[in-house]
């Protein structure tokens, strides 16, 4: 149980999980990491605060967001750690795509068209964002592009899913033109080997791309 009117530390992992709707493993990750504090029982369980935690993961996800959007230098402290616990707030499937679009707008000198859904949007069908540039950088394609985010723990599973949707339905977009984009927060070791499986496979005509 935790006992959050004086401090103490006594929630279990499956019970901070529960109340803040996070999963176990991630739990366990971030105790691992000293992300987040915790204390040892005698018999080597972890005990927490739900409060505590909740309070320390808000904390940073404000930080993160903030960087993001003030820019400058604070905007590159923000490491791939932050983001991994950043993704695993519920507030992050809504937030993302506003810090994807300011990046976009802030990184791309020429934009044409920058048009992303946030707060309740993101749960309406259709694409992520949507993007027209006449010059392309290092993160954002020249021409015409549709954008999908994910902050899914299984990111294989959801990139997947968004990459065989919008092939078979561009939603007004021509996929012999443009440039499938898929953006997650979360670090991918194999995002290299899906790019180039996906682009290989010639079903846009620009490259799909993944960006992290």
């Amino acid at each position: 149980m935790n006992d959050s009117s004086n401090g103490k530390r006594r929630a279990s992992t499956a019970e901070v999980a529960t109340a803040l709707l996070i999963r176990e493993d991630t739990l366990r990750r971030l105790a691992r990491n000293n992300q987040i504090p915790f204390e040892v029982t005698p018999g080597g369980r972890r005990r927490f605060n739900i409060d505590e935690v909740q309070k320390t993961l808000a904390a940073r996800a404000s930080g993160a967001v903030a960087a993001i959007e003030h820019g400058g230098r604070d905007a590159w402290l923000v490491d791939a750690t932050e983001l991994d616990s950043w993704a695993d707030r519920r507030a992050c499937q809504q937030d993302f795509p506003r810090a994807v679009r300011i990046l976009i707008a802030a990184s791309t000198p020429d934009i044409g068209e920058i048009e992303f859904r946030t707060g309740e949007g993101v749960n309406l069908a259709g694409w992520d964002g949507r993007v027209l540039s006449g010059v392309g950088t290092p993160w954002v394609p020249a021409g015409a592009s549709g954008w999908e985010l994910g902050t899914d723990e299984d990111i294989v599973r959801k990139a997947n899913s968004d990459y065989a949707a919008r092939t078979a339905d561009p939603l007004g977009l021509d996929a012999l033109t443009s440039t499938f984009v898929f953006v997650t927060p979360r670090r991918w070791p194999g995002r290299a080997q899906w790019t180039e499986a996906k682009r290989a496979e010639g079903k846009w005509g620009r490259r799909s791309s993944v960006r992290r």
